[in-house]
C-alpha cells in the first residue's frame, strides 16, 4: 500500500488514506499521467483553435420573418444552411414547439448568433402552414431564401408570399 494524500479532519487530526496502486498504472509514472491531463484539458500556448468556437460565428443576425400573405400562418421551423456544406441547421427563432402563429401582415424580428458559419454563403429556410377553417392547417410550405454571405451584424427579412 502506498500512501496517497494526507486529508485533517475539522479538529485538525491527521487521517491517513491509503490506497492500493495497481501495477499497469505504475507503468505510466507521474511525467505521462501530467502530460495526459494537460492534453485532456486543452490547455494550450498561443491563439484558440476557431474551429472550436462555436458561438463566435455571424453574431447579431437581425432576422425577420414578416406575413406577406393574406392568411393567418403556422410557422413550424426556421433553419440556415451552409451552401457549402449543404448542411441544415435548425434555429429555435420562434419557440420550440412550431406553434408560432403569424397573422397577416405582422412580422416577428429576433437577433441570433448563428454557429457553424463565418463570412460563408448561406441561406434561410422557413417551414410554415396556412391556417384553413377554425383549427386546421394546410400541408407543410418550404419557403428557402436565395443565398447571401453571413455576416456579423447583419439584417434579413425572410417574406412569406406562397
Amino acid at each position: 500500500m502506498k500512501l496517497i494524500s494526507r486529508l485533517t479532519d475539522r479538529a485538525g487530526h491527521e487521517l491517513r488514506q491509503r490506497v492500493k496502486v495497481q501495477s499497469s498504472a505504475i507503468l505510466f509514472g507521474i511525467t505521462s499521467i501530467s502530460i495526459a491531463s494537460l492534453l485532456l484539458c486543452g490547455i494550450g500556448i498561443g491563439k484558440p483553435d476557431p474551429a472550436l468556437a462555436v458561438g463566435d460565428k455571424c453574431k447579431n443576425v437581425k432576422i425577420t420573418i414578416k406575413n406577406d400573405t393574406t392568411d393567418t400562418l403556422k410557422v413550424k421551423k426556421f433553419l440556415y444552411i451552409d451552401v457549402k456544406k449543404n448542411r441544415d441547421h435548425l434555429e429555435a427563432l420562434l419557440g420550440p414547439n412550431g406553434r408560432d402563429i403569424l397573422n397577416p401582415g405582422n412580422s416577428v424580428t429576433d437577433t441570433r448568433d448563428l454557429a457553424f458559419v463565418d463570412n460563408e454563403t448561406i441561406r434561410f429556410r422557413v417551414i410554415y402552414q396556412h391556417k384553413i377553417g377554425r383549427t386546421k392547417f394546410e400541408n407543410d410550405i418550404i419557403h428557402t431564401t436565395g443565398s447571401f454571405v453571413c455576416k456579423d451584424n447583419s439584417s434579413h427579412t425572410v417574406s412569406l408570399t406562397k
